[in-house]
């Protein structure tokens, strides 16, 4: 009986135990929260401090709902201290929440009180939960105001987050207005033309939106808007003037007209005889000087 006990324990020695107090596990990632779709990288650090000799660690992940490209990875030995490996995933669709991932691991431990064998085969696995949480369309008015030229105006949303689809705007107001409220996909940006028919001036109204995020949710909003309705310019009226009302008059020009006029050669006749009669004036002083 007591052979028997005995070979059971040598067997027990020999047979898989829990490796806590041996080997300590942590995981890490590079990311605390991931989206759908996202990339990641998990790191998972073994690290040996208790004075044994640790090799050929075989490490496994698993995971039903993210796609590890690589599921199987290698460490030959950990005498002392820490060894690091790391696996990269893929979020694939996945909504909010969060999604377990199993690490396991197989090693052989060997101690000094061994004389040439190997003591133990240690396993053990871990579980760590990936966080998704996925943002949401952020959808806003490119402008409040929407002022109206010539019976047209435009429109515009924003977005600056995931995208909106099956995106639908009404607009409600007491004028009369026309336009095409379907937009569908809303990546960044979007516009309509709208026609507005009213007098000028000011008016307030509200914009209603409905549309959905890639996993179905749904949302709406409401945003107020001015629509201003500008007075149209009145044409400056050009008065030209009426010619016809002017009497046109030829004037004709002769060639006689342009010789001086009579009056001129009277002036020219007197100023002669006057020079005339000073000479005969002059003339009769002279001669008397020289008689006398």
């Amino acid at each position: 009986m007591r052979w028997f006990l005995l070979v059971i324990l040598i067997l027990g020695s020999l047979g898989p135990v829990l490796a806590e107090d041996i080997l300590t596990l942590k995981v890490a990632t590079d990311k605390a929260v991931y989206e759908s779709q996202d990339k990641g990288t998990m790191n998972v650090t073994f690290t040996n401090n208790s004075g044994q000799m640790v090799e050929g660690i075989e490490v496994r992940v698993s995971s039903t709902d993210l796609m590890f490209y690589s599921k199987k990875a290698r460490i030959e030995s950990i005498p002392y201290g820490s060894q690091t490996v790391s696996f990269t995933f893929h979020c694939r669709s996945l909504e909010d929440g969060e999604y377990p991932v199993t690490i396991s691991y197989t090693c052989l431990v060997t101690s000094k009180t061994c004389q040439g064998g190997v003591c133990q085969t240690l396993e053990d696995k871990k579980s760590y939960n990936i966080r998704i949480k996925n943002g949401e369309p952020s959808i806003s008015l490119e402008s409040g105001t929407l002022v109206v030229v010539d019976n047209r105006t435009t429109i515009g949303f924003k977005n600056s987050d995931e995208v909106a689809i099956d995106f639908q705007f009404e607009i409600m107001s007491d004028l009369k207005l026309q336009y095409e409220s379907y937009i569908g996909y809303l990546l960044t940006r979007g516009s309509k033309e709208i026609l507005v028919y009213g007098d000028p001036g000011e008016y307030t109204g509200s914009v209603r939106i409905t549309y959905e995020d890639r996993f179905g949710r749904e949302y709406e909003k409401t945003f107020l808007v001015r629509i201003l309705i500008e007075e149209k310019e009145k044409p400056i009226e050009v008065i030209k003037p009426d010619y016809s009302a002017f009497e046109v008059r030829k004037v004709h020009v002769n060639a006689a007209s342009v010789q001086p006029p009579l009056s001129r050669y009277y002036v020219y006749f007197i100023m002669l005889s006057c020079i005339s009669l000073i000479g005969v004036v002059m003339i009769t002083k002279l001669k008397r000087i020289r008689n006398e």
